[in-house]
């Protein structure tokens, strides 16, 4: 069975973005999961919305079916990961899964 990384350069979007347009939904499906506090400087490294209220929405068009084994998501390790805490992943309108 062949593994692929389909969500890699797909169409993203956000329901709440973030002022900064340099902290874009694109960057949740660039390929790049390194991240630490030596970096913070650098905007153009992580995704992030304008709230940390709940009901912020990430989507990725993956643009065709796909059989979905396995998700995985990058959290900063320096700060916030309290905020990924409980968020729910859909497959289309399905519920396939809570962080």
């Amino acid at each position: 069975t062949e593994i692929r990384l389909i969500s890699l350069y797909k169409v993203t979007g956000q329901n709440n973005p973030y002022s900064d347009p340099s902290h874009g939904s694109d960057l949740a499906v660039d390929g790049l999961m390194t991240f630490d506090q030596h970096h913070w400087g650098d905007m153009r490294t992580y995704s992030h919305t304008a709230s940390t209220v709940a009901g912020n929405k990430l989507w990725i068009k993956l643009g065709g079916l796909f059989r979905i084994n396995k998700i995985k998501i990058w959290n900063l390790r320096h700060c916030c990961q309290e905020r990924l805490v409980g968020a729910h992943i859909y497959a289309d309108s399905r519920l396939i899964g809570t962080v």
